[in-house]
């Protein structure tokens, strides 16, 4: 009988959900838009509904589904399943998720935060395979992370550990993030901070020499992708804004390898997927902000699961 895993990744745009072989290989893939701002029950409708398809498709007496992995923005206690107040899934505050999927599949549930899911995914199947202990840090929207030791998931006393995207590095920015700390890493060094920072120079008209300036009419339509065209074409300035972004979770970094000294870094996220305009500022500002004399042999290394990495990440809650 094959053993079968479902990994559902709900995020504030689209639900992602696969179905996977007990060596962790996508069999199939659903997703549907979230629809994130509509009453509780049509959220939950469109999470059963992918679940529902993937059961459909590979319902057969060979086929065992051994349980269903979901992982989510937190914060969330993934010891009981109750999601608390996720932003950008604002009708799910407050639910027990785990007991919600469960009750409507008998099936075994587990819930995780989506950045922990991703950093055990990378440890199981992904750029860390063979380590024990690492770091796992998304750089997309928000920056997220996840602590891996001994391959499991640390979640500390009340399940929230890991939540070092909103670390306070600059306590006298004015920047406020919605987890209230002044100058969190978030705040400053996501993609969303990029994107940010380039409109304000824009409005400033400090932008004159710079692809930036195509967006004076409508700075706020700017993203940290476009941004990212601009560096491969060599603005300085967009590139500037770039290594700003990489400098700040590099000094963090450094820190954080003086506190865990894992035997690797992983970085997921579209911003890191920029590549070394990213990686090569980033790497060298870690080693400046540490004093561990090994630092040099800490790999850190681009994430290989960006693709479908939450329904990896989900999966792995049981592989």
């Amino acid at each position: 009988m094959k053993e079968l895993i479902i990994g559902v990744d709900i995020g504030g745009t689209k639900v992602s959900a696969g179905i996977l072989n007990d060596t962790g290989e996508i069999l199939m893939v659903k997703m549907v838009p979230t629809m994130a701002n509509q009453p509780k029950k049509v959220v939950l409708e469109q999470i059963f509904k992918v679940i529902n398809d993937l059961i459909e498709e590979h319902k057969s007496p060979s086929n065992n589904i051994k349980g269903i992995g979901v992982c989510c923005p937190g914060p969330l206690n993934p010891k009981t399943g109750q999601i608390f107040n996720p932003p950008n899934l604002p009708t799910l505050w407050n639910i027990n998720l785990k007991d919600t999927i469960s009750q409507n599949y008998n099936l075994p549930v587990l819930v995780e935060n989506d950045a922990n899911a991703a950093g055990l995914a990378e440890i199981m199947i992904g750029a860390a395979k063979g380590f024990n202990n690492i770091l796992y840090v998304t750089v997309s929207t928000g920056i997220g992370t996840g602590i891996i030791i001994n391959k499991k998931i640390y979640h500390g006393k009340n399940g929230f550990a890991g939540e070092g995207g909103h670390m306070s590095v600059n306590i006298h920015d004015k920047v406020n993030c919605s987890c209230k700390a002044a100058g969190c890493l978030e705040s400053i060094a996501s993609g969303t901070a990029i994107a940010r920072q380039a409109a304000e120079l824009i409005r400033l008209n400090k932008v004159k020499d710079s692809l930036l300036n195509q967006f004076k009419d409508n700075p706020d339509n700017i993203t940290t992708k476009d941004i990212a065209e601009f560096a491969f074409k060599n603005d300085k300035l967009s590139i500037d804004l770039i290594e700003e972004s990489a400098f700040n979770i590099g000094a963090w970094l450094g820190g954080m390898i003086n506190m865990l000294d894992p035997d690797m870094i992983v970085i997921g996220g579209g911003v890191a997927s920029i590549g070394n305009i990213f990686f090569d500022k980033l790497k060298q500002t870690a080693l400046r902000f540490t004093y561990n004399m090994n630092a040099k042999d800490t790999p850190i290394l681009p994430a290989v699961l960006q693709s479908n990495v939450g329904i990896y990440g989900a999966a792995s809650l049981f592989l």
